[in-house]
């Protein structure tokens, strides 16, 4: 692989590393364009960091890594690129960067800016050479103009320049090695310099192997470490991290989750992000965690755009329209010429791909089979009360005492509830501030119940969900989830949500459950519970026949486009927490199937599930239709009247 040629910062990277130095900011993110210069930048993040902080570790976490580690074909082809090669271009970057930040901290002792890419620390290495000459002045010692010699014994122009000596700062020094064997690989000057071939360095890259040192004296150094960003291994980590391409980590918001609190442990530590929006996939934290806010301009500027994105992330913005102001050029890929960013979107064959890649459109893409946007709207009505209190929640169930607080809460909030004023000798109370007047308006419930299998690994929950219907309106007003291997346990709080309605004299339109994995346990729930509730059992496999259907379907499909009909009409209110929201992202749609991979923490669309089965619950049962319990639970007739005549 040819060698990657020198180029000075632009104003973008200089605009990016005047941050990283100057602001208190902790936590930022780079959004710049393809090929614009995002590894070197941080490869100049790491280099400063390392100057600036004695005995420090900076993390480099490299998405190529775990590329290759992983699911890495499907993320890979959207870049246009193999794995190989998105390995050997990071580990190409890196070279170069080990290969030149020795002469980066040489050029101290120059004026002029040293001719590599790292001239942005030329700041940093400035004020470290005004230190050096000025300790180097304080050993000048100018003689006694009344006397050419000292007196006998009087050594009190020698001792400070003695002092100084001793105490002078050695030179700083920058090598690499290989973290398994302790040996260096490159570095040193002259006749004892080491290095190793491009091939060897890529090799100790893709094994994890790669640590850069910055030695400010023989026995103190700081250093990068060069690894794939892994879950499993993020809450040993300890120092500032770099998470380079973060669009291509699959697993991010539990990344992110585990380094939060190693960042916080220390104010000098700091997390930046670099990234461009990831291609076709509006499921991934990215795009959730860096978006700009709807409607926002961008004007093209050198140094880029700075934005705040909707969940309170600085952003640095660099498309191609800014990188091509900083200098940065495009050539066509026929004739060679000089083309501007327009010209060069006109002549892309994949163009939704170059707004992505050069444009930093972000675009949803389609795979997520619950729109971001309409969960956004869907949530923020489940959130709306006065004062704060939710309209719908969910409940984690881990104990007896979490699920009689469930309980206590969906018997004042069935059906809805209104603020009254402030009760007369309540101020002071925990729930005496508002008198609560429960609504009992006409409305149908229904109750979805999505047992708990083990999937892949993974345990998932149980959820049980009551979902309202006002007219077209379908509320979710509370979930109940939980993890347990008892069906007993789960009876006996399905047995207390029912208790809770009959005291609000609702009776539940009907119980749909999933009768697909656990057959024989749901047929068992049909007979227990059907005396109280009709029993709807839905195997997600069976085909559906109903009219007006244009192709045959299955439960499965049929349910859940039914309940995505009610998000996109906008006529569906869920909970307002991160659990529904994940739960939902996580659902997608493969060529018109929905599909669902679990993640870290055992979610699997459970909420998704249970709610479509709510919804169903709803639609499949008649209104007027009466309970009838089995033979054996009906009334005994009473004893025949005495034959008074016998």
């Amino acid at each position: 692989m040819d060698p990657i040629k020198p180029a000075f910062s632009r104003p973008y990277q200089e605009a990016a590393l005047a941050c990283f130095i100057n602001a208190q900011t902790r936590l930022w993110a780079l959004l710049w364009e393809r090929q614009a210069g995002k590894s070197t930048t941080m490869a100049d993040f790491a280099l400063y960091e390392m100057l600036r902080h004695k005995n420090r570790t900076v993390i480099y976490g490299s998405a190529s890594l775990l590329l290759a580690q992983e699911i890495t074909l499907k993320t890979a082809t959207r870049a246009n690129q193999s794995v190989q090669q998105l390995v050997e271009g990071d580990a190409a970057v890196l070279k170069h960067f080990a290969d030149t930040a020795q002469s980066t901290i040489d050029a101290q002792n120059q004026n002029s800016v040293p001719p590599n890419p790292f001239s942005g620390v030329k700041e940093l290495l400035n004020k470290a050479y005004a230190e050096q000459k000025k300790t180097q002045s304080c050993l000048e010692c100018e003689p006694d103009s009344n006397s050419l010699w000292l007196p006998y014994n009087d050594t009190s122009d020698i001792l400070p320049v003695s002092q100084v000596a001793r105490h002078a700062e050695p030179p700083v020094e920058f090598k690499t090695y290989d973290s398994s064997t302790g040996k260096e690989i490159i570095g040193g000057h002259g006749a004892s310099a080491k290095n190793i071939s491009a091939d060897g360095f890529a090799e100790l890259f893709s094994q994890q192997r790669l640590e850069f040192r910055v030695y400010h004296s023989p026995t103190c150094y700081s250093r990068t470490k060069v690894i794939a960003p892994n879950i499993a291994t993020a809450r040993s980590w300890s120092g500032t991290v770099l998470l380079d391409e973060v669009a291509f980590i699959r697993n991010l918001r539990e990344l992110i989750t585990a380094l939060l609190p190693v960042i916080s442990t220390d104010k000098n530590f700091k997390l930046i992000l670099s990234t461009t929006p990831p291609e076709f996939d509006d499921t991934h934290y990215s795009f959730e965690l860096l978006a700009p806010p709807a409607g926002i301009q961008f004007t093209p500027c050198a140094e880029g755009n700075w934005y705040m994105s909707e969940s309170g992330i600085p952003v640095h913005r660099a498309d191609a329209f800014d990188t091509a102001l900083a200098g940065k050029k495009i050539f066509d890929l026929k004739t060679g010429q000089e083309i501007t960013p327009a010209e060069a979107f006109q002549r892309a064959p994949n163009k939704d791909g170059h707004r992505i890649a050069h444009w930093l459109t972000w675009m949803a893409g389609g795979s997520a089979a619950c729109d971001l946007l309409r969960l956004r709207t869907a949530q923020e009505r489940g959130a709306g009360l006065p004062g704060g209190l939710p309209a719908c929640q969910n409940f984690q169930i881990n104990s007896d005492e979490e699920m009689i607080v469930g309980l206590n809460w969906l018997y004042q909030n069935l059906g809805g509830r209104t603020h009254g004023s402030p009760s007369p000798g309540g101020e002071g109370r925990d729930e005496g501030e508002l008198k609560l007047k429960i609504q009992n308006s006409k409305f149908n419930i229904g109750i979805g119940f999505d047992v708990a299998t083990t999937t892949k690994g993974k345990s998932n929950p149980s959820v049980i969900s009551l979902m309202e219907e006002h007219g077209p309106e379908w509320l979710v007003r509370c979930r109940f989830i939980w993890k347990t291997h008892d069906p007993q346990i789960a009876n006996q709080r399905l047995q207390a949500i029912l208790n809770v309605l009959e005291r609000r004299g609702v009776r539940p339109r009907a119980l749909a459950q999933d009768a697909t994995n656990e057959r024989y346990y749901a047929e068992q729930n049909r007979t227990h519970f059907r005396a109280r509730v009709p029993v709807i059992l839905v195997v997600a496999s069976e085909a559906v026949n109903k009219p007006g259907l244009d192709k045959p379907t299955n439960w499965k499909e049929y349910l859940s486009n039914q309940l995505v009909a009610k998000l996109d009409d906008n006529k569906l209110t869920l909970p307002p927490d991160d659990y529904t929201r994940v739960d939902y992202r996580l659902v997608m749609k493969d060529r018109g199937r929905f599909v669902c991979e679990p993640n870290d923490q055992g979610m699997h669309g459970d909420c998704f599930d249970a709610d479509k089965l709510a919804g169903h619950a709803l639609s499949a049962i008649n209104s007027r239709r009466t309970i009838v319990p089995p033979r054996e639970w009906w009334p005994k007739p009473p004893p025949p009247p005495k034959n008074i005549f016998g």
